[in-house]
């Protein structure tokens, strides 16, 4: 799905002036996917869900690190990889979360 959205990107970008526009939502799914593939089964269940969203939401929107570099290239694999990197920081707290839940508290 990567390779998908990298090339929608740059076929809908060619002949535009704005590099990453928000009807462009391909790269937000790709970077929304991550967190819940780490999800193991017996979290799977709508708590889990929401904690993955939330968390790519707040690292899609603070952008710190990797992400702000790869935002501030305007280019297709800056637009595709600014999400897939703000989802792969969510995806290690959410699986930090379940490790905790698992040994810590015996859940």
């Amino acid at each position: 799905m990567f390779f998908v959205g990298l090339r929608a990107v740059a076929l809908y970008t060619a002949d535009k002036t704005e590099k990453d526009p928000h009807c462009v939502i391909i790269d937000e799914f790709v970077g929304q996917m991550i967190p819940f593939m780490v999800i193991i089964p017996d979290f799977f269940h709508w708590p889990f869900i929401l904690m993955g969203f939330l968390l790519f939401r707040l690292f899609d929107i603070v952008k710190f690190g990797p992400m702000a570099a790869w935002d501030r290239r305007k280019t297709p694999l800056g637009v595709m990889m600014d999400d897939v990197s703000a989802g792969i920081f969510a995806a290690f707290v959410l699986s930090m979360m379940q490790i905790l839940m698992v040994e810590y508290f015996k859940i």
